[in-house]
Order: C-alpha cells, then sequence, then structure tokens
C-alpha cells in the first residue's frame, strides 16, 4: 500500500464508532468538506485537548458546511468513556489499525 501524498483522493478508511454504527470516510462528508482527526488515544493528552477544542467549535464548523470525524487506536470501552467523559458528539472509530495510519501518514512530525 503506497503513502497518501497532497492531492491525493482520501481512501476508503471504515469507521465503527462505539455502538457498533459503521461509518465511511470519505463517504461520511456527503459533499461537505471534512476534517479527519486522528488521536492516538485517550492517554494522549494533547489528542484529547484537540478532540474536546473540536467539539467547543462544532456548530460553527457544522454551520460552514464542515463536518468532523475522528479516528482512535484505542479499543472500543476506552473511547465509550472518552465520548461520555467530554460529550464528543461527532463520529469517532475506535480500533483504527496501524495499517491504517502508516497509509494516511498519521502523527508524521517531520514534512518529506
Amino acid at each position: 500500500m503506497s503513502l497518501l501524498r497532497g492531492g491525493d483522493a482520501f481512501p476508503a478508511l471504515e469507521l465503527v464508532e462505539v455502538g457498533g454504527t459503521r461509518r465511511t470516510i470519505p463517504a461520511v462528508f456527503a459533499g461537505q468538506y471534512g476534517v479527519v482527526l486522528f488521536s492516538r488515544g485517550a492517554g494522549c493528552r494533547p489528542c484529547v485537548e484537540q478532540l474536546r477544542a473540536f467539539q467547543r467549535g462544532l456548530r460553527r464548523l457544522s454551520a460552514a458546511g464542515i463536518a468532523v470525524v475522528a479516528v482512535t487506536a484505542d479499543e472500543e470501552p476506552i473511547t465509550a468513556e472518552l465520548v461520555a467523559r467530554y460529550g464528543l458528539t461527532f463520529p469517532i472509530g475506535h480500533s483504527t489499525d496501524a495499517v491504517s495510519y502508516t497509509h494516511l501518514r498519521a502523527h508524521e512530525t517531520k514534512a518529506n
């Protein structure tokens, strides 16, 4: 699987939400602009703060036609606790595999 590069179409990525709802990126955006947040999980404080910040701005983003989804490597019980604790209302897929993170170059910190 080759790496995603600037200008490439976003590949299909299935989200499995708490409770079992399944959605597919990019179809979940249905013609809207979209933001995909990658979270290392509940133990990553900056990741949690990013999720919370997007939740605070969600009403304004939605009004501008921008949908938000997140993916995390955490398992469902940990994700469920995170969603409940912080009142996160946008779709968050749990148990995302390492292959997806690598393919999408998530968490890359250096410019190539």
